[in-house]
């Protein structure tokens, strides 16, 4: 139980973080998802529920796989999506962020990794990742 609160509580964070953040990408592969499409994943999902950024409307869900945690937000407008993993204390550990192809929807997007920094590039929550020319 408490894995699911501490996702809920880092999905409200994020959801209401400021909107302004400085991104600097050094991609990793650390972070493996046990997925390639959305589809694959709806077996895995806890919670999918809309959200909202001062430029649209997001969607957000939370997910869980082999007892690990993940969350994605998806911008529907922009095609961008970011992904979460989470330590096993339930923490924000590594970001993924990458743009669904127009014609592959369903596929989930090569995504470029880095490690959560809560107080620097990803202080401005998923809103400033999906929307980040107008941050």
């Amino acid at each position: 139980m408490k894995k699911y609160t501490a996702a809920a509580l880092v999905t409200l964070a994020l959801v209401l973080a400021p909107i302004v953040v400085t991104v600097e990408w050094k991609p990793t592969t650390a972070a493996v998802l046990p997925w390639t499409t959305f589809s694959e994943s709806t077996a895995d999902t806890l919670s999918a529920s809309p959200g909202q950024c001062r430029q649209g409307v997001i969607m957000v869900v939370t997910l869980e796989k082999a007892g690990a945690a993940y969350m994605y937000f998806y911008a529907p407008d922009t095609g961008r999506v970011v992904f979460a993993t989470f330590s096993p204390e339930g923490r924000p550990a590594e970001i993924g962020v990458g743009t669904v192809a127009p014609n592959a929807h369903d596929n989930i997007p090569p995504l470029a990794w880095t490690k959560f920094d809560g107080e620097g590039r990803h202080a401005g929550g998923p809103c400033a990742l999906l929307y980040p020319d107008q941050a």
